[in-house]
């Protein structure tokens, strides 16, 4: 194909793009191809401003690969196919910019010339080029939670809207990455929801870009004017996510504060606990899982110590497996035992009782204790939980977790009778934060009925009251009481 940027100009980025685009990249569209194409980043992660020209530049990267690696297949993943969709038109764009590409790309010929057949071929969800590369796009389908995605493998996955995505759907594409150990992977998108989109940019095995306003500004993609002409017809949290290009740092009616994801996460060592708990959440179906997780109580503090996670339905399994935690570290009559008595969970709860374990169990919809203030039990656990939290009495939780995600995702409703529901994420079942919220039951509900100390009680009458006019006040301009 004539004189190659990948040959002449090895890492310049620049150069590849001019050579076959006619276009001058903007630095951090020549960092994400540099981390993809030279460096092969495996897992890559950037979240963008709007208008930053992330789908061009992800256009871009698919025809380098493609183009450079033989026998290369390049899959771009989106929400919907309308925006899969987008990413074939870029594509279709920078492909008729450069003659050479009549020649690499593999077209049917209907008596038409190169350049029509050309646009003919990127019409299609999938382009095939004679080095045996490809490039197809998919939309995850979100209402069958990626099943659309299933059966497919590449070398290369590049995800748009990567926060958009479920986690139950987004769990269908990882895995195309840990079943081909040679394969890459980059998502991009505005941070919408604090979700697997959050934790990678969390984890350190993930190579990270942040693209804020005020870089594209520097870059003259935009302009400042314009960007505080926008901010004025936007939210403050829209403004966050769309230009500021950062997480939102909790939902609007978040039951956790992100003071009590701050303090749930901090660490402290205990020479001893007094006693100990655990938590038991029983899979119910689908893509739950059994989770047991084990904390030890000292004064009016509760520390997570351990977790087990269990893919299993069975009940006996999960009796053995609560049997071998407890007895081999924590002793049975020095631990209480909270299981999810709703569906599978009964049948845990009735075995371990009649093994004399000190067992309660817990079913969510059940009566609060206050039933002039909470909907059901959940609901009213939930709030001592986030009262004990912020006030810096629940520790070691693992900070980058599902612990920490599932308690981010919980929110709760003002019901017409003004009393608080929780309302659980819908993609998915939280089996880790019902096994914590039970593991802290204990210490919630005290058998005496007293409140763990004043200061907890203080904080949980104190929310509830500031999170009630709040709520009623936003629900009643929302015309929904």
């Amino acid at each position: 194909m004539g004189k190659s940027p990948a040959t002449h100009h090895p890492e310049d980025m620049t150069a590849w793009c001019k050579d076959l685009f006619g276009i001058k990249p903007y630095n951090y569209q020549k960092k994400m191809l540099k981390a993809l194409l030279i460096d092969r980043k495996r897992k890559i992660t950037i979240r963008s401003t709007t208008r930053a020209g992330k789908t061009y530049a992800i256009a871009m990267a698919a025809i380098m690969a493609a183009t450079f690696r033989d026998d290369c297949s390049v899959g771009v993943i989106a929400p919907t196919f309308d925006k899969a969709k987008k990413i074939m038109d870029y594509i279709a764009e920078l492909l008729n910019v450069n003659a050479l590409f009549e020649d690499i790309v593999m077209v049917n010929s209907d008596g038409l010339t190169k350049l029509e057949r050309l646009r003919k071929e990127v019409n299609k969800r999938r382009i095939t080029f004679k080095n045996g590369s490809s490039i197809e796009i998919k939309s995850v389908d979100l209402g069958s939670k990626g099943l659309a995605v299933m059966g497919f493998g590449y070398q290369i996955v590049i995800c748009e809207e990567s926060g958009e995505i479920d986690d139950v759907s987004y769990a269908k594409i990882y895995r195309m990455l840990v079943e081909n150990p040679k394969s890459q992977l980059l998502e991009i998108g505005n941070p919408w929801f604090l979700n697997h989109f959050y934790m990678h940019h969390h984890d350190a095995d993930w190579f990270k870009l942040h693209v804020d306003w005020k870089e594209c500004v520097y870059e003259g993609r935009m302009t400042e004017a314009a960007v505080l002409d926008q901010r004025k017809e936007m939210t403050e949290l829209e403004f966050k996510v769309l230009y500021e290009a950062e997480f939102p740092d909790e939902l609007e009616f978040a039951i956790f504060s992100q003071e009590a994801i701050n303090n749930i996460i901090k660490k402290k060592d205990f020479e001893k606990y007094e006693r100990y708990t655990c938590g038991i959440d029983v899979a119910r179906g689908g893509r739950d899982v059994t989770v047991i997780t084990i904390g030890g109580i000292a004064a009016d503090e509760i520390s997570y110590i351990e977790h087990k996670e269990m893919d299993t339905k069975d009940i006996m399994q999960v009796v053995g497996m609560a049997r071998t935690m407890i007895d081999g570290k924590y002793g049975a009559k020095n631990t209480d035992i909270v299981v999810d008595v709703v569906g599978l969970g009964a049948g845990v709860k009735d075995r371990l009782a009649e093994l004399e374990y000190k067992v309660t169990g817990f079913s969510a919809g059940s009566k609060a204790m206050d039933e002039e203030r909470f909907k059901n039990i959940k609901t009213e656990t939930l709030w001592r939980m986030a009262a004990m939290a912020k006030n810096g009495n629940i520790l070691n939780v693992p900070a980058m977790s599902k612990y920490i995600l599932q308690l981010r995702s919980w929110i709760y409703e003002v019901k017409s009778d003004k009393q608080l529901k929780c309302i659980d994420p819908e993609d998915k079942s939280p089996d880790y934060g019902d096994s914590l919220m039970m593991m802290c039951y204990p210490i919630l509900f005290p058998s005496d009925g007293r409140i763990i100390s004043h200061s907890v009680g203080e904080l949980y009458n104190r929310p509830w009251r500031e999170g009630v006019i709040r709520g009623i006040e936003s629900t009643r301009a929302r015309g929904l009481v």
